[in-house]
């Protein structure tokens, strides 16, 4: 009896953790939802300001003003060069089923979101 013992508990133990690895893993992880979140957007903004935010992990923020309503970004792991580009004042546009950003009518980036579906 104590025998079996020494393989039952460790095998429990195997099989709890990768059942809660896997109910952990279900659904769109952060990225892709971001992403999804993104893509389904459109509005024409100005930037108000950009910053590493301090209380979220230093993240590359953007917050701009759209229809009288302010609207914060993080653009987590882009690599499109936007954020460096952009600048207080600048003009946004964002079309919806795009992951475009357009900057003062001229130039445009392409959003990374690091989603690997």
């Amino acid at each position: 009896m104590n025998n079996k013992l020494t393989y039952i508990f460790p095998a429990l133990f195997i099989v709890a953790f990768i059942a809660l690895v896997l109910i952990g893993n279900l659904g769109p992880s952060k990225p892709c939802s971001d992403k999804s979140e993104f893509i389904n957007s459109t509005y024409n903004a100005i930037v108000i300001n950009k910053y590493l935010d301090e209380k979220n992990h230093n993240f590359k923020t953007v917050l701009y003003s759209t229809n009288n309503k302010l609207i914060e970004i993080r653009f987590i792991d882009d690599t499109s060069g936007y954020y460096e580009f952009v600048k207080p004042g600048d003009s946004i546009l964002k079309s919806k089923n795009t992951d475009l950003l357009t900057v003062n009518h001229i130039k445009r980036f392409r959003i990374n979101f690091d989603c690997k579906q």
